[in-house]
């Protein structure tokens, strides 16, 4: 225990026992504790809290998964105990475990998410992060993450299917989905939403519309989003876009990545655009560096829709809930 402290809690530990996270009282409050052949240590707080407790440790004992005030956390010595912030428009925020290099954490939030955090990526929703590498979650709702192997590469956690309430297990998630930094609509209005939810499936989608004279085909949407990657030769490239029409049938989406090299985007994926929300995800081909820039590791992304037949529609939109790219060392 802490001094001054009566209670203490053990709930994880190092894979050869000799770290173990928990929490333990003090005179006035709790706070997160990591114990080392015995001997505690007190974690500390994130900024403005009042208390906290770990849940998770790395195998050396430098990385540490905590909660502070309804916030999930990450301990080490250099940092102290850091908020990992919040989904956009999500609620608060909880880590349930760590993977053995203290790269990966894994938790939810209070309005049943399941997450996934990185310092590459920061709070990942698993749902979009699954659904945007191809795994089929047809009637899941993934609302907890509660624990990852030592490698990292096998989550498992609680949801619904079909709103009866299931484990659930995924491996070999690539966790380098890179948010958007930048974007450019060259044609349509932009209504609802903002640049974090397209980082998210989080019912709050960008919705784009064009005025065009009736039964002509026309681009409706050329959206360019920029992302940044330390991955200066990947060995895949992924990109996922969840999109529908709101009001006309006739449309094709396209995913473009593009090529430093040419000077000029590549076509991933050009498919039908449906009516209800679908993922549309395309992959890169051939010699991958040339798709991140020199020096930045800049990559850019694009979106269009266009029309493929005719359309009664004045004002045709289409919703965009989120635009991911994956890109795999």
């Amino acid at each position: 225990m802490l001094p001054g402290g009566t209670e203490s809690y053990a709930v994880a530990m190092s894979p050869d026992g000799t770290f173990i996270a928990g929490s333990s009282n003090t005179p006035s409050t709790f706070h997160a504790v990591l114990w080392h052949n015995g001997v505690p240590r007190d974690l500390g707080v994130a900024a403005g809290a009042g208390a906290s407790d770990a849940t998770g440790v790395s195998a050396d004992g430098s990385v540490v998964c905590a909660n502070s005030n309804f916030m999930a956390c990450v301990w080490t010595e250099e940092s102290g105990m850091v908020g990992l912030g919040n989904l956009s428009g999500g609620g608060a925020t909880y880590a349930t475990g760590i993977s053995g290099d203290g790269r990966m954490i894994v938790g939810y939030t209070s309005d049943q998410k399941a997450l996934l955090w990185t310092a590459e990526t920061g709070l990942v929703d698993v749902n979009v992060l699954a659904a945007s590498q191809g795994v089929d979650l047809t009637g899941w709702q993934l609302t907890r993450t509660t624990a990852i192997s030592t490698d990292g590469n096998t989550i498992v956690g609680i949801g619904y299917f079909h709103n009866a309430t299931r484990g659930w297990m995924i491996r070999g998630l690539r966790t380098q989905v890179l948010a958007p930094v930048a974007q450019v609509v060259n044609l349509g209005k932009l209504t609802r939403g903002n640049l974090a939810s397209l980082a998210a499936d989080d019912n709050d989608a960008q919705i784009v519309c064009k005025f065009i004279l009736p039964n002509q085909s026309a681009p409706i949407i050329s959206t360019q989003l920029k992302f940044a990657t330390t991955v200066s030769a990947p060995a895949t490239i992924d990109f996922a876009v969840k999109a529908k029409w709101n009001n006309s049938g006739s449309l094709k989406i396209g995913l473009w990545q593009f090529n430093y090299n040419k000077g000029s985007d590549d076509l991933l994926l050009e498919a039908n655009l449906g009516g209800s929300y679908t993922t549309y995800t395309g992959s890169a081909a051939g010699d991958l560096s040339e798709y991140v820039a020199a020096g930045s590791g800049e990559t850019r992304a694009r979106v269009t829709v266009r029309q493929t037949g005719p359309s009664s529609a004045l004002l045709p939109c289409v919703s965009i809930e989120y635009a991911n790219q994956i890109v795999t060392p």
